[in-house]
């Protein structure tokens, strides 16, 4: 799998126009928009298969990773908050 050459440079500029046009388009509770402007902006630069693969990726990094490690977070606060006995006065 050889993928077009994109440097890091370009990929920061389509990330944020992508960005830009997403905040344009209408949504509902932030999913779809961010897709539909990745598959526009760099289906020029990257044949469709790929494109694909790359917007799965950034999907998982951007969304569902820092769901998990939100998650994570939370219940280790919460486990911490609890154990810790109640202070009298």
């Amino acid at each position: 799998m050889q993928l077009s050459p994109l440097s890091f440079a370009r990929v920061q500029l389509l990330t944020s126009l992508m960005l830009f046009v997403s905040n344009a388009l209408p949504n509902v509770a932030g999913m779809g928009s961010i897709e539909t402007a990745f598959l526009l902006l760099y289906s020029s630069f990257l044949p469709s298969g790929e494109v694909m693969s790359v917007l799965m990726l950034y999907r998982i990094a951007s969304y569902y990773f820092v769901f998990a490690a939100s998650a994570v977070g939370f219940f280790l606060a919460q486990r911490r908050l609890t154990r810790t006995p109640p202070k009298e006065a």
